[in-house]
């Protein structure tokens, strides 16, 4: 029985639909789905492209704005965007790019576009049929994997080759305005106070990444180590942890505003707006809470045997009951009892090493 509904559903997998479809957001960000025989990078690749065609025609005005939603998220909501697609693919390339070793997307991006755009404009077959779309796909594939495997030529070859063709060098006064100048090469007679005129330069979260596990004795920085692992490992957790201060502000003012001075009913029969309306502070507040709320309340998990919570925007049409903690019922409360425990357990398990120690 089991080994039928198996073949089944691979059978439906198999099926290919012409044309664009339209998919669940988590479905298009999962990184661990599989899309026929493309590597995950060269169907971030493609998607990239494809989408910026779509961008594009938006802002020449080839495709109205109604026609658009035919592009969007199947799961969209309204304030979805073409803009935003391509901002998540962006974000999900990088990510897949840096497990390869890459930390410079423009860069790659340059390597590539050469070759796939000559793949695309010479390609006269029109794709209705799975083996050529598989063969073209095949092609894209390699060209990727070469761009991979020679991006470490490549890179110093590009620096020197953008500067040549912008004609910049490290002692001119443009490049010293512009701030490309590696100011270490500059001679200290000619410019003796350089050093009080340009912004200190920090490292990127890649560029630390990496000089740091290239150290034989990182071990030593425990907290630091498992904190970089978990952004590789547990990465969906940190992004939710990354919004508790944008949250955590207007739930503890909440607190301590209405606790012992409402009931619960009372809450219920409150509209946030008509609060914030009549408190300033309080607004400021939840419009900050407003951005943290939106990145994670599709993301919430089971506080407890109950089950799943609903998604829940909170907004300000919402009553006061929904941004005051409450565990005892489903709903209203409970959404923000169930985020402070996403918190505490996430941060738990990022420092459970050092806790266990002890």
């Amino acid at each position: 029985m089991l080994s039928n509904i198996i073949y089944e559903a691979e059978e439906q997998k198999a099926i290919q639909i012409i044309g664009f479809k339209k998919v669940l957001k988590k479905y298009f960000l999962s990184k661990a789905k599989k899309v026929r025989n493309m590597n995950n990078i060269t169907y971030r690749i493609l998607s990239f492209i494809f989408y910026s065609c779509i961008f594009y025609n938006e802002k020449i005005k080839n495709i109205n704005f109604n026609y658009l939603s035919n592009f969007y998220y199947e799961d969209s909501k309204e304030d979805c965007s073409i803009l935003k697609i391509l901002i998540d693919s962006w974000n999900i390339l990088s990510e897949e790019l840096f497990k390869r070793d890459i930390d410079n997307i423009q860069i790659f991006i340059n390597m590539i576009i050469p070759d796939i755009s000559k793949l695309i404009i010479e390609n006269s077959n029109a794709m209705t049929e799975s083996e050529v779309r598989n063969n073209f796909e095949e092609l894209c594939n390699q060209i990727i994997e070469r761009a991979i495997n020679n991006y470490t030529n490549y890179y110093p070859v590009y620096i020197n080759n953008n500067k040549e063709i912008l004609q910049i060098n490290d002692d001119t006064i443009k490049s010293i305005l512009q701030e490309t100048t590696n100011f270490n090469n500059l001679s200290k007679d000619d410019y003796p106070l350089i050093q009080y005129f340009y912004a200190a330069s920090y490292p990127s979260y890649e560029g630390f990444y990496k000089e740091f596990y290239s150290l034989q004795d990182n071990l030593k920085y425990p907290v630091l180590a498992n904190y970089l692992k978990s952004t590789q490992e547990n990465s969906e957790k940190i992004k939710l942890l990354q919004n508790f201060h944008l949250i955590n502000p207007l739930i503890t003012y909440s607190l301590e505003k209405y606790s012992n001075k409402i009931s619960r009913k009372e809450a219920k029969e409150i509209i946030i707006k008509n609060e914030l309306e009549n408190d300033k502070y309080m607004k400021k507040l939840f419009i900050n809470f407003k951005k943290g709320w939106k990145n994670i309340y599709q993301k919430l998990s089971n506080y407890d045997c109950s089950g799943k919570l609903p998604e829940m925007f909170i907004e300000e049409n919402k009553c006061l009951s929904y941004i005051l903690n409450d565990y005892h019922e489903n709903n209203y409360g409970k959404y923000i009892s169930t985020v402070y425990k996403d918190f505490i357990t996430y941060q738990n398990e990022i420092y459970y090493f050092k806790i266990s120690r002890k």
